[in-house]
C-alpha cells in the first residue's frame, strides 16, 4: 500500500516509479492516437480526401513515433542504476487536475467507484 501524497508521511516516489508512469501515460495517449489515426484513413477513401488532410494524417503518424521513443526513452531511463531514488513531486503532482492520471504517475491504482466509474477531476479543484 502506497502513503498518500497529501499524507506527512509521504516520502516522495521512486524515479522508476514516475519514468514507468510517464511511460505508460505516453502509450495510453499514442493508442488512442492510433485509433484516431485508423478512423480518419478509414474515412478518407470514400470521403476522397487527399492533398492538405493526408499531409495532417502523416503529421499524426510522426507525433505517435515520437511518442513511442520518447515512452521508449522514459522505460529505459526506469531501468537504470539510481532510478530507486525518491523524488518529492507532491507540489508538482498537485498541479494535475486529472485525478486518474495523479494516481496512475504516482504508481497507484485507479478503482471506479461504487457506479463504475472513474474520477476524473481532483475534487480540491471543483472549490
Amino acid at each position: 500500500m502506497t502513503t498518500p501524497i497529501d499524507s506527512e508521511d509521504f516520502k516522495g516516489v521512486h524515479v522508476s516509479t514516475l519514468f514507468e508512469g510517464c511511460a505508460a501515460e505516453l502509450e495510453r495517449m499514442r493508442t488512442i492516437g492510433m485509433r484516431v489515426e485508423n478512423s480518419i484513413c478509414t474515412l478518407a477513401g470514400p470521403l476522397g480526401l487527399s492533398g492538405e488532410y493526408i499531409e495532417d494524417l502523416q503529421q499524426m503518424d510522426f507525433l505517435l513515433q515520437q511518442l513511442a521513443a520518447i515512452r521508449d526513452i522514459l522505460a529505459g531511463m526506469a531501468r537504470q542504476p539510481g532510478a530507486d531514488a525518491l523524488l518529492d513531486v507532491a507540489a508538482v503532482i498537485d498541479t494535475i487536475g486529472l485525478k486518474d492520471l495523479k494516481t496512475r504517475l504516482l504508481g497507484e491504482l485507479v478503482v471506479a467507484d461504487a457506479s463504475g466509474g472513474v474520477d476524473f477531476f481532483d475534487d480540491s479543484e471543483a472549490a
